[in-house]
């Protein structure tokens, strides 16, 4: 009974906060029409692309749906895509329940994993999602299956995840670091541990081999030298910095303060595996990428979402709030810099592409540093940096 209602908790948290993000973008849509063809536009672009012509796992699926159920190739996109965005939220909850043992904690999770800034705005402009959807649900996938020991299953899983999108392979690292604190009582053999690792690259290299063109993967070379873009002038520069800021912000604020005090073996891990990804992946982002897609610097969350929650919450949490002047000054304090934050970040921050959902960027903005300034001027002494 326990578990069924864990399961319905996370359930209707993902399909809840799912049908709000839908019903966001809806919102936002000038001219519906013209957006499903503008999505079918997208679809064929990842299809001819030379680069995204090898990730066919999301454009095959589009298409198996729509000719399925005779619905348009834009509608198809809409229902393929958030159903895989729901499933990941619903993982994520799984996941976390398997750490924390909470159904509150776990439900916590997957709301911040739907406030994160690049799924928040998933298909705004500039963030371009396609594959992650997908991509993510593959990889919590295969997060399901380590912790439960099922290094074949991993093994496949993530190879799933690289062959939907390559970018995955950053994830490798942390999911070693974990791998070795989940099983530090069982007893593996050098090789059994090496194929549960190489195993995923492996399947991969013989997607790569078979099913996609030399041509293309000879593009990928193209992308060397895009940190130049990315800083080219202020304005290209601050729109890289605070797609950077507005999705790994918040986790990293959180692993920063808790590092002192929180000495639990798991957490050390996955603040580990998290800092070893954030590494890798911020230097991949902009150096061969456009920073300006903020959702490409979401891969490190994998190892945050999870936990965020016991994170924030944790023994030593306590807002220090009474009825003073101390209180009144630094509350009055956190809601000036919330309208500083706003007002500053209208005058120097518009995307390069697209309206930043007509302002909703810097509100986003703002109101991320006015809480991170509540949290650090109003959490106990004990609990701080």
């Amino acid at each position: 009974m326990k578990n069924r209602s864990v399961h319905l908790t996370i359930l209707s948290v993902s399909g809840l906060m799912t049908l709000l993000i839908l019903l966001l973008h809806y919102s936002e849509l000038p001219d519906r029409m013209t957006a499903f063809e503008r999505l079918e536009n997208i679809v064929e672009f990842h299809k001819t692309n030379e680069i995204f012509s090898n990730r066919t796992v999301t454009t095959y699926l589009i298409h198996f749906v729509s000719d399925l159920t005779l619905l348009r190739i834009g509608k198809a996109f809409i229902l393929v895509n958030f159903f895989f965005f729901f499933l990941s939220a619903y993982l994520i909850g799984l996941i976390s329940f398997r750490f924390n043992k909470s159904k509150l904690f776990s439900a916590l999770n997957v709301l911040v994993f739907f406030l994160t800034f690049s799924n928040f705005f998933i298909f705004f402009s500039p963030i371009y999602t396609y594959d992650e959807p997908i991509q993510y649900a593959f990889i919590f996938l295969s997060f399901l299956a380590l912790i439960r020991n099922n290094l074949i299953g991993f093994s496949v899983l993530f190879g799933l995840a690289l062959i939907t999108k390559e970018t995955s392979i950053v994830l490798l690292p942390g999911f070693y670091l974990l791998f070795n604190q989940l099983m530090k009582k069982e007893v593996f053999s050098k090789l059994k541990l090496i194929l549960t690792f190489v195993s995923p690259i492996l399947i991969y290299a013989v997607y790569v081999f078979f099913c996609t063109s030399p041509e293309s993967n000879l593009m990928i070379g193209g992308r060397f030298g895009l940190l130049n873009y990315n800083f080219q002038n202020f304005q290209f520069g601050i729109e890289s910095i605070l797609s950077f800021v507005m999705v790994v912000g918040f986790s990293l604020y959180l692993y920063l303060r808790t590092f002192k005090f929180d000495k639990r073996k798991m957490v050390g891990t996955f603040r580990n595996a998290f800092v070893v990804t954030l590494i890798i992946n911020s230097i991949l982002v902009f150096g061969m990428a456009y920073a300006r897609e903020a959702r490409l610097f979401a891969l490190p969350l994998i190892f945050a979402w999870p936990i965020l929650s016991t994170l924030f919450f944790g023994k030593e949490f306590e807002w220090k709030i009474k009825s003073d002047i101390r209180t009144f000054l630094l509350g009055t304090v956190t809601i000036l810099i919330g309208f500083a934050t706003y007002y500053g970040v209208s005058l120097i921050y518009d995307p390069v592409i697209g309206s930043g959902a007509g302002g909703c960027f810097h509100l986003y903005f703002s109101i991320l540093i006015s809480f991170l300034f509540f949290d650090a001027f109003f959490r106990r002494k004990s609990a701080s940096f």
